[in-house]
């Protein structure tokens, strides 16, 4: 039983991964009960348990592409983010730290924030919320997107998503088209298993670095819900050099 709950605190403290459990929706529950009740004193420790930044040699990250991405497309750096939306630390990241980050460093021009998919197979929505978010971006409306999910997370069902496409004014066919598409599934599987090449294994995960020439280079990595300094410590540095 010991060795057990010391399992769950130290997944507690990481993130959310799916490794660690069958996908199972009961057991989904649980666990999101159990994060709740720990989350402050992962809070605490985070900093003890896991270094503040980490290297990776990993090589260039491609921005190529992209549109789930708030902030100025001639920013010179970049924060990449491997989330899901029914995770609750994406959803803790998203509520406490991202708008603090839009305001200092995405709004005023100096960072990209890319949001990448990383839906885990134990939430039931997490690849229709991908999706969706995916075809909002196609009519320019990601950001609006972003926010519906991230504060309707914990009431996401199958057929949320059309009323969402409907209150952003998204176009009908062009919505449904993309959402239902095979392609577009098949393309979000794709891009789990290159994050999975890139070492991606929970959520919320985050490579930040400058770029250049359409790739974030200099990259430093760092997983879990973090403090908002986190960020500030690593972006200061990479201003610096």
């Amino acid at each position: 039983m010991k060795c057990f709950l010391m399992c769950l605190f130290v997944f507690s403290l990481s993130g959310c991964s799916e490794s660690h459990f069958n996908g199972e929706e009961d057991i989904q529950k649980k666990l999101d009960l159990l994060m709740a009740e720990v989350v402050s004193l992962r809070d605490e420790v985070a900093g003890l348990q896991f270094p503040e930044k980490n290297k990776k040699t990993i090589g260039k990250i491609s921005l190529k592409g992209e549109r789930t991405v708030l902030g100025s497309d001639s920013a010179k750096y970049a924060i990449v983010e491997y989330m899901d939306y029914q995770c609750p630390y994406c959803l803790r990241h998203a509520k406490k730290v991202l708008p603090a980050l839009k305001r200092k460093y995405i709004d005023t021009g100096l960072v990209k924030y890319v949001v990448r998919d990383f839906p885990l197979g134990f939430h039931s929505q997490a690849k229709n919320s991908a999706i969706f978010a995916r075809c909002a971006a196609e009519q320019n409306q990601f950001n609006a997107a972003h926010d519906t999910l991230v504060n309707r997370t914990g009431s996401l069902t199958s057929g949320s998503y059309e009323a969402y496409a409907e209150k952003l004014g998204l176009k009908k066919d062009q919505y449904s088209s993309c959402f239902n598409s095979k392609d577009n599934r098949k393309q979000l599987e794709q891009d789990f298993a290159a994050a999975s090449r890139l070492g991606v294994t929970g959520t919320p995960r985050f490579f930040i670095g400058k770029i250049e020439n359409g790739a974030v280079v200099d990259v430093v990595s760092i997983s879990g819900a973090r403090a908002l300094d986190s960020f500030e410590n690593i972006l200061t540095d990479l201003f610096r050099g």
